[in-house]
């Protein structure tokens, strides 16, 4: 069973990353940005209209204070899927997915920081580009996400260090990311999406596992004093 320690920071980071994202995404420039299917022109058209306000530019940094989170989370998640499986390679498998994912989205934010910042003084074809290279970067992730996963989940059934539905999920949704990858060109899948559900269910169930176990522990010491009083 994983320390209630590491359960708590899985679960904390897990939390803070899923709703800095979903914030980043809701504030953020590209909520209303023209999608992959639509013309350059439509892009540039849209950048020179559209002046990214501090609102926006907030939801931006959000962002990337999330994939900070984010990278906090995958250690976090490995280190408590260490403690189950000491001897197999797969917490190790996730760790490396966790992190190679965060680490493209990173890198694939200044391209899209120079289309933001440069709007008015680049062409349409080089604005969508720039943009489309933070787009395919978010697309790359959807395979580093299912590697975690799929480790991850394979771990939870060996190991039972969360109920196996957990598990179950996990495999399920990387499967489904890998399907989706093919159709990047379209609106955004909802498969991603579920990788939200999948941590915000196991954060819950990690905080209700180290509750349980503080409850267990605190009716363990109290156990001994009324045995004491009892007996004076």
């Amino acid at each position: 069973m994983p320390r209630r320690t590491t359960a708590r920071t899985v679960a904390w980071t897990g939390l803070a990353y899923v709703i800095l994202f979903i914030t980043a995404g809701t504030i953020g420039p590209a909520n209303q940005m023209p999608g992959l299917r639509d013309s350059p022109q439509a892009t540039a058209n849209y950048l020179h209209s559209h002046t990214t306000t501090g609102l926006q530019w907030t939801g931006v940094y959000l962002e990337v204070i999330g994939l900070l989170v984010l990278a906090a989370f995958v250690v976090a998640l490995w280190r408590m899927l260490r403690e189950t499986d000491r001897d197999g390679f797969l917490p190790g498998v996730a760790l490396a997915g966790g992190l190679i994912g965060a680490t493209i989205k990173l890198a694939s934010l200044p391209a899209a920081f120079a289309a933001l910042y440069r709007a008015h003084d680049i062409s349409p074809g080089l604005a969508a580009a720039l943009l489309d290279i933070n787009s395919a970067a978010f697309v790359s992730t959807w395979a580093t996400w299912a590697l975690l996963l799929g480790a991850a989940g394979a771990v939870i059934l060996r190991t039972n260090a969360l109920p196996r539905v957990h598990g179950y999920f996990a495999i399920a949704i990387a499967v489904g990311l890998l399907a989706s990858i093919p159709s990047f060109t379209s609106a955004d899948p909802p498969t991603f999406m579920l990788t939200f559900v999948w941590i915000l269910a196991i954060s819950v169930s990690l905080l209700r596992r180290a509750d349980a176990k503080e409850m267990v522990h605190a009716r363990a010491a109290s156990a001994p004093s009324e045995i004491v009083t009892r007996a004076a």
